[in-house]
């Protein structure tokens, strides 16, 4: 039995059978490193893409978010120039009725005179 395989690793045919054998294991296990790499760099990719997405649906929140704040300050500043614009006009037709009550008051005073003095010239 040792003669009939020391006989075959001998012979050049069963060598090159082998040597054959051998670059095939070789390549079979190079493309599976091959392989590996590619599904490895595949899922890099996608968890990078992945983070990425969360990164502009933050972004895209916060724009919003911000753009809320800006537009509830722009009503607060609304409401308050519509307050002090309605308080102002407000006081403006206080002080114009006490204006006339004033003029009414003085002309009702003059009156009021000149009809105590015609009463005073009567009696004297």
């Amino acid at each position: 039995m040792e003669q009939l395989q020391a006989q075959q690793q001998q012979d050049p045919i069963i060598q090159q059978r082998e040597r054959e054998l051998a670059i095939q294991e070789q390549l079979a296990q190079g493309k599976q490193q091959t392989d590996a790499a590619k599904q490895q760099l595949e899922e890099q990719k996608f968890a990078a893409s992945q983070e990425q997405g969360a990164a502009k649906l933050e972004l895209e929140r916060d724009k919003l978010e911000s753009k809320e704040r800006v537009q509830s300050a722009e009503l607060t500043l609304d409401e308050q120039a519509l307050i002090a614009k309605t308080t102002t006009a407000q006081q403006k037709v206080d002080m114009e009725t006490e204006l006339e009550g004033f003029k009414l008051g003085r002309e009702l005073g003059k009156d009021s005179d000149e009809g105590s003095r015609r009463d005073d010239k009567k009696d004297v």
